[in-house]
């Protein structure tokens, strides 16, 4: 097997801690970032290792320095996986300016942090993969999730300019979109200041968003996306865009295949009424 040196964003619960130990059961040496304050302690995981480091993507110093320390034990860097991410509920005109940025800040710009520092060294090496974790939501824009699918989609965007500007220098780019996963993001999703109030909105956002953590409550393990990354990280020549799970599948190519006003209907009916 061909073991890699894996740095992971957000691995300390939920995609990003199903993403770490399964690739370190595989035998890759993973390390999973959280924002807390953490012991380098490097654990024997299967055929691998995983070790907790700190890393805050929206903390350009926190970064580097976690970078540094990997590069300080291994000399190299194979994989950047960011997963780092959080999700922010309310009806956009109920959503303030710094609630906004804090979604971008961290789905968005933290992922651009790391891939800015990265780039020179895999530049260096010749070689390096980028895996961004985006979400079905990036091209099926939710109601009351605005700025979570708005993040997301930027992402999807941001990634397919990524892959064709670093191709010549041998740095591979995927996004993977999850759907519906049965993770702590239900319970941790933050709900807007104003939602809380005399919000014109507010029991259709309540309504709205009991649906969504039913789905998501429902939904698959983050054990697949663990896999997908895996696949990915396998593949000679990954594709671009992965969408986990053949129902996500097909309701990515019914959105292509569907006239405009009828997909948004439906999304209407499901989420917006």
């Amino acid at each position: 097997m061909n073991k890699k040196i894996i740095l992971i964003t957000g691995g300390s619960s939920g995609i990003g801690r199903a993403c770490s130990e399964y690739l370190a059961n595989k035998g890759h040496i993973v390390f999973a970032t959280t924002r807390k304050d953490v012991n380098y302690k490097e654990k024997n995981l299967g055929l691998g290792t995983l070790t907790l480091i700190t890393l805050d993507v929206t903390k350009q110093n926190t970064i580097n320095e976690a970078i540094k320390y990997i590069l300080s034990k291994y000399k190299r860097i194979d994989v950047v996986v960011n997963n780092a991410g959080f999700g922010i509920a309310g009806a956009i005109e109920d959503v303030s300016y710094e609630e906004a940025l804090s979604q971008f800040d961290v789905n968005f710009f933290g992922t651009i942090n790391v891939i800015k520092t990265i780039l020179p060294i895999f530049r260096e090496q010749k070689q390096g993969q980028i895996i961004n974790i985006g979400s079905v939501a990036g091209y099926v824009s939710l109601p009351f999730q605005a700025m979570y699918s708005a993040s997301k989609s930027a992402i999807l965007s941001y990634t397919k300019a990524l892959r064709n500007e670093v191709k010549p220098f041998n740095i591979k780019v995927t996004i993977i979109e999850p759907g519906d996963i049965k993770t702590n993001f239900t319970n941790n999703r933050q709900v807007t200041k104003k939602s809380d109030n005399d919000s014109i909105y507010k029991d259709r956002f309540i309504k709205s968003i009991e649906v969504m953590a039913n789905d998501e409550k429902n939904g698959s393990e983050p054990i697949v996306i663990a896999k997908a990354v895996d696949r990915v990280i396998n593949k000679k020549h990954p594709a671009i865009a992965i969408t986990v799970g053949l129902k996500y599948k097909l309701f990515k190519l019914l959105f292509r295949l569907l006239p405009e006003k009828v997909s948004e209907y439906a999304v209407y009916l499901l989420y917006g009424k």
